[in-house]
């Protein structure tokens, strides 16, 4: 079942890139950005990150917190976030199954075979009750921040 906007923002727990579990519900009472992406250390996902972080302050006036979630381990995301110095927290859904949850994976194919899953660059803006208020599909890397500050407005 697809996600609408209206909808409450599915609950998960995944390990960040410090190996500490976070949940959806400890975000209750902020606005929040859950932002998904295919992969740490590719342009378009470098770009997105380095714009969130470079507006971070302006997010966090507006009281969003942030996490960004990829198929990628905790691992690579600790090298990713230390890297690029990003102030919000990278969540490791290795299996896909949060993407699934929000309409945000999808199989890479080679040769008609699967070889593995990404999660596509979807952002949900979750508002302070739980409920998604924004779904954004094939994000911008480059203006995603702008997007979400004007909506937020």
């Amino acid at each position: 079942m697809k996600l609408k906007v209206g909808d409450l923002a599915p609950e998960f727990t995944l390990k960040n890139q410090n190996g500490e579990n976070v949940s959806v519900s400890s975000f209750k009472g902020s606005n929040l950005l859950i932002y998904f992406y295919p992969a740490d250390f590719t342009p378009h996902c470098t770009s997105q990150a380095c714009n969130l972080r470079n507006n971070f302050d302006k997010l966090t006036e507006k009281e969003i917190k942030v996490i960004g979630i990829s198929t990628n381990t905790s691992n690579k995301h600790k090298q990713f976030k230390e890297e690029y110095n990003l102030q919000f927290d990278l969540l490791a859904d290795e299996n896909g199954e949060v993407a699934a949850l929000y309409d945000s994976i999808s199989d890479v194919k080679f040769l008609g075979f699967t070889i593995g899953k990404f999660a596509k660059r979807n952002s949900f803006l979750v508002d302070k009750d739980g409920k998604i208020v924004k779904i954004m599909e094939n994000v911008e890397p480059q203006t995603h921040s702008y997007e979400i500050l004007h909506f937020f407005q």
